[in-house]
This record gives C-alpha cells, structure tokens and sequence, in this order.
C-alpha cells in the first residue's frame, strides 16, 4: 500500500520542476524599459524618450499626436501561450470617435493581428477598450483613468482554431476573447503601440513592455503528473 509520507516527496519533486520550468520563461523584448535612454531594438518614429516624468525607472516611451507614428519590435514567431505586459498613461483624447492609444499584436504574415484601442466613446473623461474584428468592439467600459498609470496585460492562450485571449486592463478582466483583426492568429512575432489620436496635443506613453511566452508549460505539468502515478504505481 503507497502511504502518505511515501507521497509527499514525489508531488515536492513535481511541484519544483513545474516551478523552475514556468520561471525559466525570458521575456523577448528588447529594451522594453527605454532605460538605454533610446529606442534600441525598435523600430518606427514619431516617438521620444521621456525621462521628466518616467512611468518607472529612469525613462519611458513617448508618443504625442502624429499621423502615423508607430513603435514596433518583431520577435521570432512562435505559437506558445503569451502574455504581453506593460503600463501605460494616455491623455483624453478630446472625443467621442477618437482614440488615444492603439496596440496591435501581429502574427509573421502581418495580415492578422490582435488590435486593440482606447477610446472615450460616452466622453465622460473614462477610457474604454475596444478589439477590432471587422469593426470596433467593446470589450471593457471605463476602465482607464486618462492621465494616471493604468497596468495592462494580454494573454494569449491558443493559436489558430483553438485562438482565444484574456485581457486585464487596471485589474478589469475580459476573458476568452476572439476578437482578430483579418481572421485567426496562427502565431505571434511583432508587436507595435501607436498614437492614433486626432486631437492635438494628445499624449501615449508607454514602459516595462514585455513578452514572455510559456513554452510546454501545460505539457511540462500534464508530464509530471503522469511520472507521479508512474513512480507510485511501481512502489506498490
């Protein structure tokens, strides 16, 4: 008969191998807090180092109203679970239909992608999000404060037919969204924050971006699981 204590040991083993592995996830991302004090590992224009009133640290990303403005970094594509973070403060962007942040989570074709934008659709001096998919939807009412630091996170948690998303704006949850701009996402390998506003003066700064994907963390766990049933099979 296995005993308890027999136990104990094998799910200590499992649960530090399930650990290690989640925390040897490495995030992707370049200088995804500007402190090298320029756009290393960037590319696009538009924007510029803020280092007066940095989000954290030292300096942050900066982007004011301009037509066309981007900042994009690409990555080797890879089809594992993701979550991108970072913090971010926008200023109102003086209307109902205009927007004051757009964020796009491209696949290697760079025909589809994840795109999502702040708008004060009610201009009540609240930001919503919306996720484009053949028009703008809403996923998420209210829940930037234009002007404050607002934490964001996306999570990716599938590709292609079982393509799905959770996203976490200022601790607002909408999860298991589907929304894509061009069809379904196959892989994730650029990712592009731009200043979309029409209003004059509009700011966007950005800081702490970072992609961190989590490869074969759902297998590594189904794995060791499977060992421990192995191991105590073999003690009986």
């Amino acid at each position: 008969m296995i005993k308890y204590r027999q136990i104990l040991p094998l799910a200590a083993f499992a649960s530090f191998a399930f650990t290690a592995g989640s925390a040897s996830a490495a995030n992707v991302i370049t200088n995804g807090d500007f402190e090298t004090g320029d756009f290393t590992g960037w590319t696009g224009g538009g924007a510029t180092i803020s280092s007066t009133t940095p989000l954290a640290g030292a300096n942050s990303a900066l982007q004011e109203q301009q037509a066309g403005s981007s900042l994009t970094q690409s990555f080797t594509p890879f089809t594992d679970a993701a979550t991108t973070s970072f913090i971010f403060a926008a200023s109102d962007p003086g209307g109902a239909g205009d927007r004051s942040m757009n964020v796009t989570f491209g696949n290697s074709t760079g025909s589809n992608q994840i795109n999502l934008r702040v708008v004060d659709l009610d201009d009540d001096g609240d930001g919503d999000v919306q996720a484009y998919d053949g028009g703008w939807k809403t996923v998420l009412t209210d829940v930037v404060t234009f002007g404050s630091t607002t934490t964001f996170a996306l999570t990716i948690n599938g590709y292609g037919a079982g393509f799905n998303y959770d996203l976490n704006v200022g601790g607002n949850i909408a999860s298991g969204l589907t929304d894509v701009q061009g069809g379904v996402l196959n892989d994730f390998n650029q990712l592009s924050f731009v200043n979309a506003s029409l209003a004059a003066g509009s700011t966007f700064e950005f800081d702490n971006v970072s992609v961190v994907p989590e490869p074969g963390t759902y297998a590594l766990l189904a794995g060791l699981t499977g060992l421990v049933f192995v191991m105590l099979r073999r003690r009986r």
